[in-house]
C-alpha cells in the first residue's frame, strides 16, 4: 500500500552536478506555478532512479514539525492528513507530542521547488508548512507516494 514519504535524512542526496552547477534536469529558477511532467526531464533521476528530486516540487511528507534529531517515537509520524485541515493526528499518538489534537499542524516539506534559484537546489533541504486543506493549496508543494514492499522494479 502507497503512503506520503516521511522526513528521514536521505542516505545519498542529489545536490548538483560534478561541476558544482544544478544537476541535469532539475527544474528551478522560474515563474509561479511553471513545473514539468516528472519525467520530461531524464537527466534528473537519483542513484535509485527517482525523478524530480532537485526542483520542479517541493515534497509533502507526513512528518510533523520537530526539531532534530529525527525521533519516530516522539509523535512526529502521528499525522494522519485525514480531512487535510491541518488538525488531524492518530489516536494513539504519543503524550509527549507538542501539540494538543486540535491545534494546526505544520507538516514537513522537503527539496525545492520550480521557482527557487540554483543556490537552493537541495532534497535535503527542510522546511515546513501549515497544513491548510486542499483547497487552499501550495503551488510549490507536490508529493510522491512510498512503499517499503519491493515492487519488483515496477
Amino acid at each position: 500500500m502507497g503512503r506520503l514519504a516521511i522526513d528521514t535524512p536521505l542516505a545519498e542526496p542529489l545536490e548538483c552536478g560534478p561541476d558544482g552547477s544544478p544537476a541535469e534536469g532539475a527544474v528551478y529558477g522560474r515563474r509561479s506555478n511553471a513545473t514539468e511532467p516528472t519525467d520530461a526531464r531524464p537527466g534528473g533521476q537519483s542513484p535509485y532512479g527517482v525523478e524530480d528530486l532537485l526542483g520542479n516540487l517541493r515534497e509533502w511528507t507526513s512528518t510533523m514539525l520537530r526539531p532534530y534529531p529525527y525521533r519516530d517515537d516522539d509523535g512526529r509520524e502521528a499525522f494522519t492528513g485525514e480531512g487535510m485541515g491541518g488538525r488531524s493526528r492518530r489516536a494513539d499518538a504519543e503524550p509527549q507530542a507538542e501539540r494538543a489534537r486540535d491545534e494546526p499542524v505544520s507538516v514537513v516539506v522537503r527539496g525545492a521547488s520550480h521557482d527557487d534559484p540554483a543556490g537552493e537546489l537541495s532534497v535535503t533541504r527542510r522546511r515546513s508548512y501549515d497544513c491548510r486543506g486542499a483547497a487552499a493549496g501550495h503551488h510549490h508543494v507536490g508529493f510522491r507516494c512510498a512503499t517499503s514492499e519491493d515492487l519488483g522494479g515496477r
